[in-house]
């Protein structure tokens, strides 16, 4: 079965990753998860050619046809470069190479540069609170309406009872979900923007403070930084992440950090080059150390190569921007001072913004 859909335009600039007229894109539908003991009874792929997308389907009349189907789809997809894909690196692709294993077909996935969506989104998962990262669960993010209400599971009776009777209406059923399936790859695109907002720069457009209660009703301070973001964002999203709370919608991208206000270590690098002094507390370098009274220094550790130094600071989720200051050596946060030269200077702002983004989906 074939299909042609007119003036199908990508409502994200994929082709920065891809050549749209060199990219396929292919779904299966088997019986079930292991290649072994299940059977293939449908591909399905689709591909851009001259402004048009288009989509191609083999649908087995019978089980044993699955080889044929399989050879079809390899030699139709011989001649594209680029993999379009949404979770097929784990599931669609080592279950067709294990049929091509059991068919002595030699394998096609070696031609193509391989873009596999799921794995482009899942280190953001945070941002969207969804029970799962399947296909239809961005769809429902993003408001991506289909006709096909079924699941894949749910489509195994209905394949195995039009093996037997080969009624119409239960072929359009499995076109059907296969097709959504296929088209909505195209669709969940703009899901890969709240990706560019981790990985392209910022520009940074206002700072100001701001004075909160706490849930104690303690009063607390903070900073927050507004930037702008080079494209537009489909939905807002909001999250905090540990002492970070990031709010984005359209083209805006707002951060929220808490003004800690103390005394912390900035710690050296290259520790065997200092000496620890334990009365003043205080890291020093040896070629200064050395003027030191043996018994008032010691070679300094890791733990102890540093220098206090009181004010207030920001919180970020790495070491990236520098200096930073830590509470201990081995501490999970860092922190950059929060002063007047960080305040007027809009350049050192971006700066920090964009290494705060940068890391912002590090696990901690």
């Amino acid at each position: 079965e074939t299909h042609t859909i007119e003036q199908l335009i990508p409502a994200y600039p994929i082709d920065k990753m891809v050549d749209l007229e060199q990219t396929i894109l292919f779904d299966i539908e088997t019986t079930g998860f292991s290649a072994a003991s299940t059977y293939l009874y449908m591909i399905g792929c689709g591909y851009f050619s001259h402004n048009q997308f288009h989509i191609i389907q083999w649908l087995c009349e019978h089980k044993e046809e699955e080889s044929e189907i399989l050879r079809q789809f390899f030699e139709f997809a011989k001649d594209f470069h680029f993999l379009l894909q949404y979770n097929g690196v784990q599931f669609d692709i080592p279950y067709l190479t294990k049929k091509a294993e059991k068919y002595h077909i030699p394998p096609i996935w070696d031609q193509f540069t391989i873009v596999d969506l799921y794995k482009l989104i899942k280190p953001y998962r945070f941002l969207f609170f969804l029970p799962s990262l399947k296909q239809k669960s961005i769809e429902t993010f993003l408001k991506i309406k289909r006709n096909d209400q079924c699941d894949g599971g749910e489509l195994i009776p209905v394949y195995l009872e039009y093996e037997k009777t080969h009624k119409e209406h239960l072929a359009k059923l499995l076109f059907l979900h296969n097709y959504e399936d296929i088209l909505g790859m195209i669709k969940i695109l703009p899901i890969l923007y709240y990706r560019d907002l981790f990985c392209y720069p910022v520009k940074v457009t206002g700072l100001n403070e701001n004075v909160y209660e706490d849930y104690d009703h303690s009063s607390k301070k903070e900073v927050i930084i507004d930037a702008q973001l080079s494209f537009s964002l489909p939905y807002p999203v909001c999250c905090k992440r540990d002492q970070l709370f990031l709010y984005a919608s359209n083209t805006l991208c707002r951060l929220r950090f808490p003004i800690v206000s103390g005394e912390l270590k900035m710690f050296y690098d290259h520790y065997k080059d200092y000496f620890y002094l334990p009365e003043e507390d205080t890291a020093i370098h040896k070629s200064v150390g050395v003027y030191v009274d043996r018994n008032h220094r010691q070679n300094a550790t890791r733990a102890t190569c540093y220098t206090k130094v009181s004010g207030t600071f920001l919180p970020q989720r790495c070491t990236g921007f520098s200096p930073c200051f830590k509470e201990n050596w081995n501490s999970v946060f860092s922190y950059i001072q929060y002063n007047d030269q960080f305040k007027n200077d809009r350049s050192l702002q971006n700066e920090f913004v964009n290494e705060v983004l940068l890391h912002f989906s590090l696990k901690k």
